[in-house]
């Protein structure tokens, strides 16, 4: 079971233990099981989006050395500053569900000030 797939089955365990849904579709595969449990909970992919703890394997390639050097080819050398953005998010797209919807945004109006004169690759 992949590092999603785990985060996927806590949140069907909690919503199942608390009685939100009949059925934690185990057996579904991860769009399924996902458009499932929304369709038990509205709001279910939201939660899952809200998740906060990073996955295992999602840090292992953010902190990779390999991404880093490639990043840094990218920009212009190893004398530029590059460092991943804090924020992670895992947002679910479920069919017929308004709260998955995200409308044209930039990110650069939650940023501090001094932001804007560092380079933001997206």
């Amino acid at each position: 079971m992949n590092d999603i797939e785990k985060q996927v089955d806590s949140l069907a365990s909690t919503l199942l233990f608390a009685g939100l849904i009949t059925d934690s579709a185990p057996s579904l595969g991860f769009y399924q099981r996902m458009a499932a449990l929304e369709k038990q909970f509205p709001g279910a992919s939201v939660l899952l989006h809200k998740t906060p703890a990073l996955p295992p394997s999602f840090q292992s390639l953010w902190t990779d050395n390999r991404l880093l050097d490639i990043a840094q080819q990218l920009l212009g050398g190893r004398d530029i500053d590059v460092a991943g953005h804090p924020v992670w998010n895992l947002r679910v797209k479920v069919p017929q569900t308004d709260s998955s919807v995200v409308p044209w945004h930039q990110d650069a109006a939650y940023l501090d000030p001094e932001s804007a004169h560092t380079l933001q690759v997206g």
